[in-house]
Order: structure tokens, then C-alpha cells, then sequence
């Protein structure tokens, strides 16, 4: 298990990623931390791979309180194409 740090500790925003690779499948735990006195609204996660890996992924709306977080478990299949 190896985790992966999305975005820097002083964003308002903060998300890292715990990554397990299984063969073809990668499977993220990500944690997504609102660090704002604010509540934020219409929140969204999406990531995308480089390269070859044709892979895409998005996470529902969320909404996050003032300093509240929330998991998001996010399944990648990778389809290569040569």
C-alpha cells in the first residue's frame, strides 16, 4: 500500500490517496479534507491517467462542512491500448 498525496497541505482543499495495484485494476481509498471556514458545495473528484492507460474516473457531488472529510473509494480499470 502506498499513498500518494493529491494536492499540497495549505490548499484549501486537501486530498491524498491510498493506491493498491492488483494486475489490472487499480484501487484508490481517497481522502478529501475541506481545510475552509466555509462549507463547500458542488465538490468533485475526478482523476485520469497519462499515457497509453486509457482510463477515466469521477466521484459524485459531494458536499463538505467546515473542516469535515469524506473517503471516497474509487475502482480503475486499465484497458491498454497498444
Amino acid at each position: 500500500m502506498q499513498v500518494t498525496q493529491l494536492t499540497g497541505f495549505s490548499d484549501p482543499v486537501y486530498a491524498e490517496a491510498y493506491v493498491h495495484v492488483n494486475q489490472y485494476d487499480i484501487v484508490l481509498d481517497v481522502l478529501v479534507v475541506n481545510q475552509t471556514n466555509d462549507t463547500l458545495q458542488n465538490l468533485t473528484v475526478e482523476l485520469a491517467t497519462l499515457g497509453k492507460s486509457c482510463c477515466c474516473a469521477a466521484v459524485a457531488v459531494m458536499i463538505l462542512a467546515l473542516f469535515l472529510f469524506w473517503l471516497i473509494l474509487c475502482i480503475m480499470y486499465v484497458l491498454y491500448k497498444p
